[in-house]
């Protein structure tokens, strides 16, 4: 079950915007592929193998991507989500008209669930695949996002996305220590708990989580790779500045 959380927001002492966007994984203890990092001058992210990714960034964009089920059952598609984020990421001017483009093969792509940050214009856009069809397009130009991955079906994402709304309530302008606290413990004495809205899903804990901030010229991605049940020494930490 993972957790996504977006916010245009405004820094407590200048007034100056800046937009965050912060991304935890879940996964089976028994994935390991969690360890490397692409990072190529302009863009960067976390590699689940074969140069694919759920979130990056690159000079002129922020990507993410969650599972979008309407309900649990397994995989039946052989196409990876993986390579979308990366695609999007090289383009000269990243625009989600691309997942219209026919080599994409959608018809043979699991559902999701896309966000695309424009550098440029500083608006959020998100599309939904649900296997069938592509939705409308939304866009976001200020406020907060709270999205849940659909992984184990509709009822348990709505009471994870629920669970991080009612954490947040109250809270103005996130930041990208808050964020990566918030992803690891839930407990209001700040240590991890059971029912966490962004890990323990079944047999799953959480791997990773990045989190990215855009303010003025400068884009911030820091984070970690590595399932719990491994040395935090062997872990794959993230810490990138890509300058606009």
């Amino acid at each position: 079950m993972c957790l996504l959380i977006a916010q245009f927001c405004s820094d407590a002492e200048t007034g100056n915007p800046y937009f965050i966007l912060g991304e935890n994984r879940d996964a089976p203890l028994r994935s390991m592929h969690h360890k490397n990092h692409v990072i190529k001058g302009i863009e960067a992210f976390p590699d689940v193998g074969m140069e694919q990714t759920w979130i990056g960034v690159s000079n002129t964009a922020v990507a993410a991507l969650l599972n979008n089920y309407p309900e649990e059952h397994p995989q039946s598609k052989t196409g990876s989500r993986g390579i979308i984020v990366p695609r999007l990421l090289r383009m000269s001017e990243p625009s989600l008209g691309m997942l219209e483009e026919p080599n994409m093969d959608l018809e043979n792509i699991n559902p999701f669930r896309v966000l695309l940050y424009s550098i440029k214009t500083q608006t959020l856009v998100m599309q939904v695949w649900d296997g069938e069809q592509l939705s409308k397009k939304q866009t976001f130009s200020e406020g907060r996002v709270i999205l849940a991955s659909s992984s184990y079906g509709e009822e348990i994402r709505m009471a994870r996305e629920k669970k991080a709304i009612d954490l947040l309530e109250g809270v103005g302008n996130v930041t990208r220590e808050g964020l990566q606290v918030f992803f690891s413990t839930t407990g209001e004495d700040g240590y991890p708990t059971s029912d966490s809205p962004c890990m323990e899903a079944k047999k799953s804990q959480s791997v990773a989580s990045q989190v990215i901030t855009v303010q003025e010229s400068i884009v911030h991605i820091t984070g970690y790779a590595g399932p719990p049940n491994i040395p935090e020494e062997q872990h794959a930490h993230m810490d990138e500045i890509i300058r606009v």
